[in-house]
């Protein structure tokens, strides 16, 4: 009885420090080169360009389809607010047509059709 009490205790031990990450809907390593953010199923990728920002989107680790997404991106920075619509780009990419600068709060949200909204902060 002693022996099975202590491998449970042992394996209750090891699901509390294993890393979040072995149960992330898949890797959080930027593939872009970008910041990566996790939000329920979904894995997103911003990009800061030089005078825009690209998202790229993924379900459960797979690319998700952009076509039937809309959303907009929200840049706080410097006292000032500015917004701008994402539009689909090719895949599972996405655009704005607004720049951010070192320090700005980004704040992306977008709609997959027939699902809830989702909204992610990042911060440059």
């Amino acid at each position: 009885m002693k022996k099975h009490t202590a491998t449970i205790i042992g394996l209750f031990i090891s699901l509390l420090t294993t890393s979040s990450v072995t149960f992330a809907h898949g890797s959080l390593k930027p593939q872009h080169g970008g910041l990566v953010q996790e939000k329920g199923e979904f894995i997103i990728e911003l990009v800061v360009e030089s005078s825009s920002l690209s998202i790229y989107l993924k379900d459960h680790d797979e690319p998700l389809d952009t076509s039937a997404v809309t959303g907009k991106v929200t840049v706080l920075g410097q006292g000032v607010k500015s917004e701008a619509a994402l539009e689909p780009a090719g895949a599972n990419h996405m655009t704005a047509d607004i720049s951010a600068e070192d320090g700005a709060k980004i704040l992306v949200q977008f709609t997959e059709e027939g699902h809830s909204p989702v909204t992610v902060r990042f911060s440059l």
